[in-house]
């Protein structure tokens, strides 16, 4: 993965809906709902992913975003967004297989979801899969 691709995805992170929540506080658009200690360990999962400590990130949010998708009042778009740093964990793991699923995953709950259907096609190039890369 070239290092402008990476960095798109990374610079993605921090703008996220759960931005607050992975600097340690609860986001206004956080449900009450979603315990405190699951949102713990999910900034913990994005700042190994940061720090480019893949695998850990990537068992991390594995651990996590069941427990957290599992919460009432999670719209459809936060759901995706914690498959997309799924995608993003895996795309930097170089396992771009699990990479395309998450992010067609975040697609199918917010077929909109514009950060994840960006890195669909960054991982697509990875595989040199340039017609999908395309659509």
């Amino acid at each position: 993965m070239s290092f402008y691709a990476l960095g798109t995805i990374l610079w993605a992170l921090g703008a996220g809906l759960w931005g607050s929540a992975c600097a340690g506080g609860r986001s206004s658009s956080i449900p009450p709902s979603v315990p405190n200690e699951p949102l713990a360990k999910l900034a913990q999962a994005n700042e190994y992913l940061t720090k480019g400590q893949c695998d850990r990130a990537v068992s991390l949010y594995r651990e996590v975003i069941p427990r957290i998708e599992s919460q009432q009042g999670l719209a459809p778009y936060q759901v995706a967004e914690l498959y997309y740093y799924l995608g993003t964990a895996y795309l930097c793991h170089k396992d771009i297989e699990g990479a395309i699923a998450q992010f067609q995953r975040a697609l199918a709950l917010e077929p909109l979801y514009h950060p994840a259907r960006n890195a669909l096609a960054i991982a697509y190039m990875e595989k040199n899969l340039l017609d999908d890369a395309e659509r």
